[in-house]
């Protein structure tokens, strides 16, 4: 008889700048340009490595740098 390996679960964090409610922007301890600072996404990510999560998944955006065609 063979034995299986033990089974493990894979986690993964799926982040937003300011979180997935749609007020949590309005939190008074939210970051008001998460969305903009690489250094909030590196402290996200840090964060879940601690958690032991797997991967971290942060979605691009388009984002305009100046308002009007380029």
């Amino acid at each position: 008889m063979t034995r299986n390996p033990p089974r493990q679960i894979k986690l993964g964090a799926f982040i937003m700048a300011t979180g997935h409610h749609i007020s949590a922007w309005r939190h008074r301890d939210a970051e008001a340009r998460a969305g903009h600072d690489i250094a909030h996404y590196r402290d996200l990510a840090i964060t879940t490595e601690r958690g032991k999560f797997d991967l971290v998944f942060i979605a691009d955006v388009v984002f305009p740098l100046k308002s009007g065609p380029p």
